[in-house]
């Protein structure tokens, strides 16, 4: 079992080539970052820049989540609607 990497801990490894960039996942990377900026004293106000950021970043993709869970819902409910408004036809036209 791992355990989960200090945050507070300052080191961090810089990949050796920029295509190793894309294989870290995005949570990986944005610790990274802060950490970078922390240990080369990029100024307050940068920091918090960045991570309001990630923090949007993060509330972006569980809206998407959401949004997705709920647009499935509104389709099986418009297939509901749709078997039901059948169903009424299909009983009036009988019904004469």
């Amino acid at each position: 079992m791992t355990s989960k990497p200090d945050e507070d801990d300052l080191g961090f490894t810089f990949p050796d080539k920029p295509s190793e960039l894309r294989s870290i996942p995005d949570d990986e990377l944005a610790e990274t970052y802060r950490k970078s900026g922390f240990a080369n004293r990029h100024p307050f106000s940068a920091m918090i820049e960045r991570e309001m950021s990630f923090r949007l970043i993060a509330a972006l993709k569980d809206f998407k989540k959401a949004a997705d869970r709920s647009a499935r819902t509104l389709n099986l409910l418009t297939v509901a609607l749709v078997l039901l408004t059948a169903a009424l036809v299909f009983y009036a036209v009988r019904a004469r």
